[in-house]
């Protein structure tokens, strides 16, 4: 998996991601998890927003899943030759047959859309709303648990319920701080704009968080 399109500030302090004693995911994510990894014999992660709602024993508005398409049991089918486009389409085919799974979106890009993504498809599975990102790139648990704009939405879960965290997301959840980890000036906006717009939200994880810009972020690191 490419990662070399966004920057963060503490990969030299933070290396790795870590588990959290106590966090139990809810059953719906990991059910529709499975689902998944079951329909497409692949390793589908559940990462950012949800399971800091999940942390906080909220339910998510929706869900961000992400899988790599060569690991799917369609495109070893199909093999390398085949059109992505194709590829594509039998993938939503084939999660539109696990039961009670509806489309309501569609994206499909050449391009990058983000973390190596290109294709989203926006599904409901038993009601709930789930964003499936279609990678072109290798995964690891690790690197989609340490990908996030911000420390709080640095996390990921595979279908066995292995969950990891940034080192800083407990303390940054229980401190009510969005920790700007990226440094490219069009990314530090947009996470500041994404927290604007989830801390007014009543049911939201990030409820009336403050953000701290990347600098004072590794400030209170270096301390």
């Amino acid at each position: 998996m490419n990662l070399q399109k966004r920057t963060w500030i503490d990969n030299d302090i933070f290396p790795a991601p870590v588990n959290l004693d106590g966090f139990v995911p809810s059953e719906l994510s990991i059910r529709i998890l499975q689902n998944i990894a079951e329909a497409l014999q692949t390793y589908p992660f559940l990462v950012g927003g949800a399971l800091a709602s999940e942390f906080k024993r909220l339910t998510p508005r929706d869900r961000d899943i992400h899988f790599d398409i060569a690991d799917t049991n369609i495109a070893k089918a199909l093999g390398k030759q085949a059109p992505i486009e194709e590829v594509i389409e039998r993938i939503k085919q084939r999660l539109l047959d696990i039961e009670g799974a509806t489309l309501f979106s569609d994206t499909f890009r050449r391009e990058e859309l983000y973390f190596g993504a290109v294709a989203r498809l926006g599904v409901s599975f038993e009601s709930a709303a789930v964003d499936i990102s279609l990678v072109n790139k290798k995964m690891r648990l690790e690197d989609a648990a340490m990908y996030g704009d911000a420390t709080v939405t640095s996390c990921a879960m595979d279908h066995r319920g292995n969950a990891l965290f940034h080192p800083r997301f407990e303390p940054d959840m229980e401190n009510q701080t969005w920790s700007i980890r990226v440094t490219k000036e069009s990314d530090k906006k947009t996470s500041a704009r994404r927290c604007k717009a989830k801390r007014q939200l009543p049911n939201s994880a990030f409820y009336n968080f403050s953000w701290a810009w990347p600098e004072e972020y590794r400030a209170t690191l270096e301390i």
